[in-house]
């Protein structure tokens, strides 16, 4: 995870070289990708940056109990200092075994003043982005429009 965070400096470093804005770096993964950027922006709230306008997380594995059940790089959800994550767009599949998880983790988020719109995509199944349903566009304008605020 160590060195997720230092690409995330370097990205904030760099990003004017490839006409980016440093003040406008968002995260974004899928399933374990989830867990990864939720890491990330755990990683940059607690070290005081860069700082990032928020995280996006489709169908997101916030409970990895592969991993080290106590490490909440591992498993976001249970980070008990939450309230410095960015705003945050959870989208979640209804026919997922992680649609639970995403609903915690953006009840915890929300209980902890974050700002956090969850969106859950009727009828989808886990990996859903993947595929060219109309709910997976729907899903993308979501986490665009988020990124856009």
């Amino acid at each position: 995870m160590e060195e997720a965070y230092q690409t995330l400096m370097w990205a904030e470093e760099n990003v004017k070289n490839y006409g980016g804005d440093k003040e406008n770096i968002h995260v974004c993964g899928d399933s374990s990708g989830g867990n990864f950027a939720a890491a990330v922006a755990a990683m940059s709230a607690d070290r005081n940056g860069p700082g990032l306008q928020s995280q996006n997380l489709v169908y997101p594995l916030v409970t990895n109990w592969e991993e080290e059940k106590k490490d909440p790089l591992a498993s976001p959800l249970l980070k008990e200092d939450i309230g410095r994550m960015p705003r945050t767009c959870i989208i979640a599949a209804e026919c997922d075994p992680l649609v639970d998880q995403g609903l915690m983790y953006a009840a915890k988020l929300q209980d902890a003043g974050v700002e956090v719109e969850y969106h859950m995509m009727k009828g989808m199944i886990h990996g859903f982005l993947n595929w060219t349903y109309r709910s997976s566009f729907e899903a993308m304008d979501r986490i665009i429009e988020n990124v856009n605020r």
